[in-house]
């Protein structure tokens, strides 16, 4: 029996195995299981709407493929799935214990993790939390007073709470919380929750409580014989709400000296009343402004509110400070540079001018404004140099070597951060001394100077300040990753992950992910890559940044390529399309690449052809030489396929300009589908011993087709070498084999040569999982041909 836990991350079970199903297959599954049969299209439209019923029948190739879904799945006249849940007991009638289960249940958050799936699917989701949603608020409230009857009330206290979390308008459970403080001696803790509710009715509706709570509550706070407000209260606090700018109780109070109930209930008699606009005097306006100032701060309030405040109230120095806490808050952002540029208009302390300026000059950073970086250097100058301040040199110091690398004078960048570590060794200062260290280590790398580098980026993560410790195993990891040493770079690269995760924004956490998960492709670990690449576009995705959710995504493409799963490639590659759509991107080049290549391994050579033309104008729009020579290749590689002469130039040019990796691959491609033993005789001679595995692998598949036409003597592949090309380059393993097999028949070895093919066919089918039904089937017929026509 087919079983779904759907409250919390969604897990499917066949008996006691598990079954991996992700992404829009689970959101079908699910959907399923918690609504019940429905149509083809109506599953289209939810899950892949636009994209017609082609797409919808390969998902459901793949569920069908499914553990025992012969006995849970079908999808004959309709698309069904007999499963058992853990939410069907909750639309039952539920006794005592079951209310107590479904509230234990419902703590969770059903099908979790799934938000990303197209809006139908999620609207769907949407309206099935909030029904549960309902269902919970409801069950606490009736165990509550059920609770409350049998006389525990510190439980149903708690539950009351929850419920007010949750739903802070209920006015019922507020009424009946109030009147459980009481009980329990609490009476201030009835006035504070009558308070909060009151405060979030104005804000989320305009709307004032009921009269038999502000009854409830009025009861409460009576004073000592029932003595009114003064009408010269009242006046007080008009004045306090003309100064506040709105009738917030809880920051009038502050600034009164009251309690929030009694202002409360003085803000509906204020209404009545009708008392006249009160003409403040400047020095009561002063002292309010200086009150509302201290009241938003204890109830952290917005910054930039206090320093208004305290400008109102003659207090500049202080706002300046304020505005420097506040523009620190927002570091990174348009705001802050706004900000910082306020805070210096009214001369903070010393020690504040330098941080606002260390704001706007990471604003600058940002944008390379080298003009701006050297005015702002020079106003902390002014001021070191009056203050005679260590920080504030070390922060110059700092500065200067980022400016000075900022504008690509790596020397001089290296001699301020010398002069950092100089004045932290003489202060004493591990932090300062580590902070210099990373300096000087992120200079030496950009310099070429490896070793020293990684030397000063040791003794940089000696440092407290996770910022110092990230940067450091973040530049480690580029240390090592150019030095070749992966495995090392890995470790540093998933140091600097965890951190990021646990301090960092979303957006840093990606980028460190894409990194890392660059680091695992070269180093052969794909698995790893493939995480990272799919969870930085997720974050990527969540933080609106598109362009960069299409570069991971196109590096996943191109994982999914050289792995072989077509299918995957295909269909990621058509979602970095739309995503770059709107403008030529790198990451369209990579996708377009992807495409090209699938359809011609698929016969489709004029789509292939249509495809690399696209990748090869986009290629030139974004004027990257490296990417030009690339696509400029697979035409030529394409062409060469199709009987046109090779472009052997191409190669020349990708040495001109240290492509030697790229143009040893394409120098074995160009290879493996020449057509002549001339063009092979060229290739294999000029190849070089130390070639990258990838290329190893195209040679390897070169030379296999040359000893099909005679060119060589010696058997052209052995296990070890079918093996290495395995590892190397899986896409090309379909290859691999039916070049074997031909080899074995062309030898006379009938039996190892069908034996052979049938295990590239295997493969073939395995590779075009994913691909629609035509694609698939003109993949699986170019692998017959090729065995017959190698």
């Amino acid at each position: 029996m087919l079983s779904l836990n759907a409250l919390g991350v969604p897990q499917i079970r066949y008996g006691s195995q598990p079954l991996s199903v992700r992404g829009k297959p689970l959101g079908l599954l699910c959907w399923l299981a918690l609504r019940g049969p429905a149509s083809r299209a109506e599953a289209t439209e939810l899950l892949w709407p636009g994209e017609g019923s082609a797409t919808l029948r390969q998902h459901l190739y793949l569920l069908r493929k499914l553990p025992g879904a012969a006995q849970w799945w079908s999808d004959e006249a309709q698309l069904r799935v007999h499963v058992q849940t853990d939410v069907a007991f909750l639309d039952t009638p539920l006794d005592a214990a079951g209310r107590e289960r479904a509230l234990e249940a419902l703590s969770a958050t059903l099908l979790e993790g799934l938000e990303h799936l197209p809006d139908p699917f999620v609207e769907w989701l949407e309206l099935e939390r909030q029904r549960l949603s309902l269902l919970r608020r409801t069950l606490l409230f009736d165990t509550a007073l059920t609770r409350l009857a049998e006389g525990e009330i510190d439980l149903a206290a708690e539950r009351l709470k929850l419920l007010l979390r949750l739903d802070p308008l209920h006015e019922s459970a507020c009424r009946e919380l109030m009147r459980l403080e009481v009980e329990r001696g609490q009476a201030q803790e009835a006035l504070s929750q009558f308070e909060t509710l009151r405060e979030q009715l104005r804000r989320e509706m305009n709307a004032s409580p009921l009269p038999e709570t502000v009854e409830l509550a009025r009861c409460l706070a009576a004073p000592p014989g029932g003595a009114e407000p003064e009408g010269v209260a009242l006046l007080t606090l008009r004045q306090a709400v003309e100064v506040a700018g709105g009738e917030r109780p809880e920051l009038l109070a502050r600034m009164l000296d009251q309690d929030p109930l009694t202002v409360a209930v003085n803000l509906d008699r204020l209404r009545e009343a009708q008392l006249p606009r009160p003409v403040l005097a400047p020095t009561v306006l002063t002292v309010l402004h200086r009150r509302a100032a201290q009241a938003l701060e204890e109830l952290g309030g917005p910054d930039e509110a206090v320093a208004d405040h305290l400008l109102r109230a003659g207090r500049p120095t202080e706002a300046g400070t304020v505005l420097v806490r506040a523009a620190s808050a927002v570091r990174g952002t348009p705001d802050a540079a706004r900000l910082a540029r306020r805070a210096l208009e009214y001369s903070p302390p010393v020690t504040d001018q330098a941080r606002a300026l260390g704001l706007l000059f990471s604003q600058a950073e940002l944008t390379r404004d080298l003009a701006e970086l050297e005015v702002l250097n020079a106003q902390l100058a002014a001021l070191a140099f009056a203050s005679q301040d260590d920080a504030l040199y070390f922060q110059l110091y700092r500065q200067r070597m980022s400016a000075a690398r900022t504008g690509g004078d790596l020397e001089t960048a290296l001699n301020w951060a010398e002069e950092a570590l100089s004045l932290a060794l003489r202060v004493g200062e591990p932090e300062w001394r580590a902070e210099a260290e990373l300096m000087r280590g992120i200079t030496l790398y950009f310099q070429g100077h490896l070793s020293g580098a990684e030397e000063a980026l040791l003794r940089a993560l000696e440092a407290r300040t996770v910022e110092t410790r990230l940067r450091a195993h973040s530049s480690l990891g580029g240390v090592y990753g150019t030095s070749d040493r992966l495995p090392e770079a890995l470790e540093q690269q998933e140091a600097c992950l965890t951190l990021s995760r646990a301090h960092a924004p979303r957006s840093m956490t990606a980028q460190v992910l894409y990194n890392l998960a660059t680091t695992a492709l070269r180093a052969g670990r794909w698995s790893r890559a493939g995480e990272g690449f799919r969870e930085a576009a997720l974050i990527f995705r969540e933080t609106g940044a598109v362009a960069l959710e299409a570069q991971a995504l196109s590096a996943l493409a191109h994982l999914h390529h050289t792995q072989g799963h077509f299918g995957e490639a295909w269909n990621t590659a058509g979602e970095v399309l739309e995503l770059t759509a709107q403008g030529s991107m790198p990451a369209a080049v990579t996708a377009l690449g992807v495409l090209a290549d699938i359809a011609r391994r698929c016969g489709q050579q004029e789509e292939a052809h249509r495809r690399y033309e696209q990748a090869h104008a986009a290629a030139v729009a974004l004027g990257e030489p490296r990417q030009i020579l690339l696509t400029a290749h697979n035409l030529t590689l394409l062409g060469v396929i199709r009987g046109d002469a090779p472009q052997r130039h191409l190669l020349a040019a990708m040495q001109e300009v240290g492509m030697e990796a790229q143009r040893e691959e394409c120098r074995a491609e160009l290879a493996l589908f020449t057509q002549d033993k001339a063009t092979f005789t060229w290739a294999s001679t000029t190849g070089s011993e130390a070639a990258v595995p990838l290329a190893r692998a195209l040679m390897d598949l070169a030379q296999l087709r040359a000893s099909l036409r005679g060119w060589t003597a010696t058997q052209a592949v052995e296990a070890a070498e079918l093996q290495a090309i395995r590892a190397a380059l899986p896409r090309e393993e379909v290859t691999a084999l039916t070049l074997w097999a031909a080899w074995h028949e062309g030898q006379g070895q009938r039996e190892e040569a069908v034996r052979l093919h049938a295990e590239a066919e295997a493969c073939a089918r395995v590779q075009a999982q994913g691909l629609s039904r035509t694609l698939r089937a003109a993949y699986l017929t170019q692998v017959e041909q090729g065995w017959t026509t190698s």
